[in-house]
């Protein structure tokens, strides 16, 4: 009976360093090597989820982002990806990895109510153009 209580306390010790193995470990970057690093910089709006990932409608913009009103966004894999919640507000740095762009929790990506510091330092993004929308007609004087 030792033997096999002595077998099942050595197991569910294995099992434990494997799982504290696996853990994602890591100090989110300074904002400024965030910034350095990071292909796209982004406020969204996340409009699906995907298996991978999600689909972010782009509220307001700091780098490489361009025209577009949209963006697919891959996680991390495992314990280092972020559980992304459908209608959530993110400020997203995000890397070109291939043809995608990928984020972790080892990058700064944020739900916008935790970002308020990294908003305060980046300053006014800058707002997509509503392709849907007619500009403002200017005024006659």
């Amino acid at each position: 009976m030792r033997a096999i209580a002595a077998g099942l306390i050595i197991f569910i010790s294995i099992l434990g360093l494997n799982a504290e193995a696996n853990a994602c470990d890591c100090e989110p970057p300074s904002l400024e090597n965030a910034r350095e690093h990071a292909d796209v910089i982004f406020e969204g709006q996340i409009r699906s989820l995907h298996e991978t990932g999600a689909t972010f409608r782009i509220t307001q913009q700091w780098k490489g982002v361009g025209d577009v009103e949209e963006l697919e966004i891959e996680t991390g894999p495992g314990t280092c990806g972020i559980s992304f919640r459908e209608g959530e507000l993110y400020l997203v740095f995000a890397q070109q990895e291939g043809d995608r762009l990928r984020t972790n929790i080892c990058d700064r990506t944020a739900l916008m109510s935790d970002a308020e510091a990294d908003l305060s330092e980046l300053g006014p993004g800058v707002v997509p153009v509503d392709p849907g929308t007619d500009p403002e007609p200017e005024l006659e004087t």
